[in-house]
Order: C-alpha cells, then sequence, then structure tokens
C-alpha cells in the first residue's frame, strides 16, 4: 500500500465532488456522491496515513462506460441482491446466467446519489431506485445512505460506519413467492501478496461454507482453523467463500501483514424470518438460503483487490416500510503484540496462524 490517502483524495477531486470526514486526530473517510454514495477509500489518525480502499484511477477518470459493471472501487458501496437465481435482479427474465447476460442495475453501478445533509463527521444522502428481477417483479424503493464517524473500536484506529435504508414506495408488498431484496454492502480492498481475509465461524449443524462460486476454491487458498476461515486476499486468483445464517457471526475482518495492520467489519444480525437471499448464478435449491457474510479475491481482471462483504436479511416489506443494514469499518495500524491480541479477541485466530497460512 504505497498510495497515500492524501494523494487518493486528490485524484478523487480532480474527478468530482468528495466529502472528507473526520479529521487527521480521529482518522478520515473519503465519499464520493456521484458515485452512489461509496467510501471510497479511508485513513487511520496521522498527517498521512495510507489509504486503505482500492481504487479504479482509469475508470474513474473516463466515468460508466463499460457492459456488465463499472468496477469504480471503493471500501464501502452499496449493491442489493439477489445477484443470480430465480429472483435475480442481475439477470432479465428467460437468459441464462452466465457473464455475457449479467447486468449490474445502475441505481447501484453508475448513477449519482443526493446529498441532503453533510457535517463533520456525517453525510446523509438519497437515491430512487427501480429494480425488476428475473420473475418480473418490480421494487420501486427509496435509498437513504448515511455515512458517519464513530468512536474508534481499537485504540489509535479509526472506525466509520454507513447505515444503508431501503424503503418500500411501491403500491404492493414485497413478498417470498416473487423475490425479495437484500441489503447488500461490499468493501473493496487493496490486494497485497500478505492480505488475508478472517472469517470467524460458530459451531452449527450443516455446510460451514459456499466456497464454489466461481469454481472450488484451491485447498492453498483457503483453511480452517477451527474457528475461522482464513482466505487468500492477494488479486491473484478469482474466487469467493460465504457463510450461511447458521455459521456466521457480526464481525469478520482482514489482516494486512506488510502493514501491520488489520480490519474489522462490524454489522446489524438480526433475526431473519425470510432468510437471506441467495446470490448464486444459475439454478437454486432453495433462494431464500444465502450467505450473510462473504469475501471475494480478484485475478487481476477487475483490479488488485479484494472484498469483505456483509448482507441483511431478506426484505419482506409492506409498502411505506423501511429496513436498515449497518456496516462498520474499522481500520487499525498495531504491533505483533496488539495484532495478534485484536486477532485472537476478535476474530478468533492467532497471528502466527495467519502468516504461516500465507507461507504456503
Amino acid at each position: 500500500m504505497t498510495e497515500g490517502f492524501e494523494e487518493q483524495v486528490a485524484f478523487l477531486r480532480s474527478q468530482g465532488e468528495v466529502i472528507v470526514l473526520g479529521d487527521e486526530a480521529t482518522g478520515r473517510a473519503a465519499v464520493m456522491p456521484g458515485l452512489q454514495g461509496r467510501v471510497m477509500t479511508s485513513t487511520v489518525p496521522g498527517e498521512d496515513g495510507p489509504g486503505y480502499g482500492w481504487l479504479n484511477h482509469e475508470l474513474i477518470r473516463s466515468g460508466p462506460n463499460r457492459r456488465h459493471i463499472n468496477p469504480f472501487g471503493g471500501e464501502d458501496r452499496l449493491w442489493f441482491g439477489p445477484e443470480g437465481g430465480p429472483f435475480s435482479i442481475f439477470f432479465a427474465q428467460g437468459t441464462d446466467q452466465v457473464f455475457e447476460h449479467w447486468q449490474t442495475p445502475a441505481a447501484i453501478d453508475s448513477e449519482a446519489f443526493e446529498v441532503v445533509s453533510q457535517g463533520p463527521l456525517k453525510a446523509v444522502m438519497r437515491h430512487r431506485a427501480r429494480f425488476e428481477n428475473a420473475a418480473r417483479t418490480t421494487f420501486e424503493v427509496e435509498i437513504e445512505r448515511t455515512v458517519q464517524v464513530r468512536e474508534p473500536e481499537l485504540e489509535g484506529g479509526f472506525t466509520y460506519e454507513t447505515l444503508n435504508l431501503a424503503r418500500n414506495v411501491g403500491e404492493v408488498p414485497w413478498r417470498a413467492e416473487t423475490g425479495l431484496l437484500s441489503i447488500w454492502v461490499l468493501g473493496m480492498l487493496r490486494a497485497t501478496p500478505g492480505s488475508v481475509a478472517v472469517l470467524p465461524y460458530r459451531d452449527a449443524p450443516g455446510p460451514l461454507v459456499k466456497d464454489d462460486y466461481f469454481g472450488k476454491v484451491p485447498a492453498d487458498r483457503l483453511a480452517d482453523t477451527g474457528t475461522a476461515l482464513l482466505f487468500r486476499g492477494d488479486g491473484r486468483h478469482r474466487s469467493k467463500i460465504g457463510l450461511p445464517a447458521a455459521r456466521a457471526v457480526p464481525v469478520i475482518g482482514a489482516v494486512h501483514l506488510e502493514m501491520g495492520a488489520c480490519t474489522l467489519v462490524d454489522y446489524s444480525f438480526p433475526p431473519a424470518p425470510n432468510g437471506y437471499v441467495d446470490s448464486l448464478w444459475g439454478d437454486q435449491a432453495d433462494p431464500f438460503a444465502g450467505d450473510v457474510v462473504n469475501s471475494y479475491n480478484d485475478d487481476g481482471a477487475l483490479g488488485a483487490f479484494f472484498e469483505l462483504e456483509t448482507s441483511s436479511p431478506a426484505l419482506a416489506l409492506a409498502p411505506g416500510e423501511a429496513a436498515v443494514h449497518t456496516h462498520a469499518t474499522t481500520h487499525a495500524v498495531l504491533g505483533p503484540s496488539g495484532l495478534d491480541a485484536v486477532l485472537r479477541s476478535r476474530l478468533g485466530v492467532d497471528l502466527d496462524r495467519v502468516r504461516e497460512f500465507t507461507s504456503r
């Protein structure tokens, strides 16, 4: 991670409106309303620390011009699910669910959000969206996205959270039999050889991990410590994993070994009477048996990044009803003993085990 936060912000400001929340004493987050209110990057307290978010400089310069997806980057960006299956909002009705037919909806890919209010520690943005799923169900949605700086979760670290609200502003209730939406937040972080996603889990009956989204994850790229999954975030092999509701816990994270740093993501994990939407492409045994958390690693085709992702339950909302999904990100640079302590206490793994995994 050689690009500093200030350098990233200078570049972003040359391309559009940027709201910087926080200050050098608290840490800072850079938000772009024109790119769906994404937190593009952030940094810990200090004059010019590294920016943790991955940015697609070339695409940001040229603007939205790609089929399928415009991967601008950003360490906290808003999507909606499901991506695949009978109720997908990324595939049209009757099309084979293959890359050629995959299309990210414009509301979460290229359209700007309106700034409602902003201050030194908080910004609120809104957008009106319309989604149609593969069953031809339409969803009229008011999106409200709040980004705010919080007290840091770790000493010397920086914490911000996004509150992602979806309101049914249509005239009919959202029903499971015709498909439901979920709120989905994805953090695109810079990939390095020593980047490792850490997904702690709990004991429960049934499968532990879904690891065949893009083919089975090779054994040297995924390890089970008995309390957490370690997944390479090196940007060298396209792969993805996910944990179901029975296994998930309300925190995931990552280690950046080259920096002696860690990232924590705490998220809302309420009861889910309608389950979680499944974003697997193609046929699905149960469209509401999807993942709560995911990690994705790119192979460089889109960029040198990996992702930490969290999702809300499937949303069965009556007209006028709203739901909120919260996704809070903490970055901290720590010495070896501090990093080991945080890994053990928050993510259920020790630093030596992570180092061993990356040395394979």
